[in-house]
């Protein structure tokens, strides 16, 4: 599932990476107090919103790493600069 990938946005909602789209972590989730910046996600389901189900924290890097074929760097660089509302993007651990 590494082709279902999500970056959380300074608005508190996340964007694919590949195909641009606005999703929302699902409510019954339980990241989504953390607000981590990278997912992986199993499912969508579209309610009210385009719910993620089944997420999990991941680190950009390893994007390139397992699938250097589908991702490049220009993929999963960071937002260089931005700095995230407070509360908003906990960091995967190493």
């Amino acid at each position: 599932y590494f082709y279902h990938t999500a970056q959380l946005q300074k608005n508190g909602s996340y964007k694919t990476v590949k195909h641009p789209q606005t999703v929302h972590i699902h409510p019954s989730s339980g990241l989504l107090q953390q607000m981590p910046r990278w997912l992986v996600y199993h499912e969508l389901v579209l309610t009210s919103k385009e719910y993620m189900r089944n997420v999990i924290e991941i680190r950009p890097d390893w994007l390139v790493e397992i699938a250097p074929h589908y991702y490049d760097k220009s993929d999963v660089k960071e937002l260089a600069g931005k700095k995230m509302p407070k509360a908003l993007g906990a960091k995967a651990s190493s």
